[in-house]
């Protein structure tokens, strides 16, 4: 996903020796680019753009539902109020 000291010690440690060594050895470097940075990326970047699409539907549904609960919170502390206010002031 990111360049770290492990990538960077395997791509110079082995891969380039086995660049060197093999009759395939140009395309050594392109598949662990691949392996390394290109696939995780591009997977990566399909599932973000699936997640925010589909997270957009979520909102919108937790919007709606947001608004009846706020009414019922009020109305809870309203209804709560009420019955503290009943019991501490005695009205003669």
């Amino acid at each position: 996903m990111a360049f770290c000291l492990y990538s960077g010690a395997l791509f110079s440690g082995m891969l380039i020796p086995m660049t060197l060594g093999t009759d395939a050895g140009l395309l050594l470097p392109d598949v662990f680019a691949l392996g390394t940075a290109g696939t995780p990326v591009i997977i990566f970047a399909f599932v973000i753009a699936d997640s925010i699409e589909k997270l957009g539907t979520y909102f919108n549904a937790i919007f709606k539902v947001e608004k009846v609960m706020r009414v019922v919170a009020g109305l809870a502390f309203i209804i709560t109020g009420l019955y503290y206010v009943n019991i501490y002031v005695k009205v003669i």
